[in-house]
């Protein structure tokens, strides 16, 4: 269930991401940073929407290594330049766009937590036997 809860918040994300980043494709392009964010926040989910999908898959993402932590962090990084680039800019018009770049890095680090807690569930369940 919380696998699911999580699944939806991510793909409302990767939306709400999409659609501001694209509303400000502008401010992007006067400081010159790549928009490829919205595209990358689309990774966001599919840790969590593969094993729903497959679960020999899930396997591969949560065992021996929570590797399903690996689609978080081409969009942190990103986001994380960029956000740097806006607030140095220092203008009101990249406060947006700023704002974000912050909702894209925090978001993924707490889905990244929030997937290694689904990911721990099976291993104490492991461990358990």
């Amino acid at each position: 269930m919380l696998q699911i809860i999580l699944l939806i918040a991510l793909i409302g994300i990767a939306m709400d991401t999409t659609r501001t980043v694209q509303r400000n494709r502008g401010i992007f392009a006067e400081f010159g940073q790549t928009t490829a964010v919205k595209w990358l926040v689309w990774l966001y989910p599919l840790p969590l929407a593969i094993p729903i999908i497959s679960l020999s898959l899930a396997r591969y993402l949560v065992f021996p290594l929570p590797l399903g932590i690996l689609f978080f962090l081409p969009a942190i990084a990103v986001a994380a330049v960029n956000r740097r680039h806006f607030e140095r800019a220092g203008t009101d018009r990249a406060d947006r766009a700023q704002r974000a770049a912050d909702r894209v890095v925090m978001s993924g680090v707490l889905a990244a937590i929030g997937f290694l807690g689904v990911a721990l569930v099976p291993w104490i369940l492991q461990l358990s036997r």
